[in-house]
């Protein structure tokens, strides 16, 4: 709102001093308003520099919460079914799928007949966000080194197949 004002106040002071050779400012950009130039200019620099700041803390704590998030879970696998040296396929499922969600949802966002699309993706990030933060919290209330129970197990080695089967479906929709 304030930029379209701005950009008719900079017509109007062109055409309110036509003596001055079409209006210069102190910068010497004609059809300006005094300073004008520089504030918006300005403006803009300041919410570019906040955007990029706002990605890289974004990017930071992604970082940080798979690196936390993979140490949990990646244990919590290897109480489970699979032996230790695969255990870390269990969070690069579960975290993984929350990024492919993640950049699904910002790729279709712009497109409107995709609603549907958006729609199971995100679905397919809350599940997958819901099983993150279930084995999280499991991990968390576990005693260390204690085994899991067999239901308990058995719903962990599920996740691997229901996630091949959803990450597929995603692969056809983009």
């Amino acid at each position: 709102y304030s930029e379209a004002l701005a950009e008719i106040g900079v017509e109007i002071a062109g055409r309110h001093r036509p003596s001055l050779g079409g209006s210069r400012n102190l910068s010497g950009a004609p059809g300006m308003i005094p300073g004008m130039h520089q504030h918006r200019f300005g403006r803009k620099r300041t919410l570019r520099r906040a955007r990029a700041a706002a990605v890289l803390i974004t990017a930071g704590i992604g970082a940080a919460s798979f690196v936390l998030s993979f140490s949990s879970l990646c244990d919590l696998a290897s109480r489970s079914t699979w032996p230790a040296r695969l255990a870390w396929l269990w969070p690069v499922i579960v975290d993984g799928t929350i990024v492919l969600c993640t950049m699904a949802i910002v790729a279709l966002g712009g497109y409107h007949h995709q609603r549907g699309n958006r729609r199971f993706f995100w679905s397919y990030l809350v599940t997958a966000a819901a099983v993150s933060l279930s084995g999280n919290v499991v991990h968390a209330l576990l005693p260390h080194g204690a085994s899991l129970g067999p239901w308990l197990a058995a719903a962990i080695a599920c996740v691997p197949p229901l996630a091949l089967l959803a990450s597929t479906h995603a692969l056809q929709v983009l």
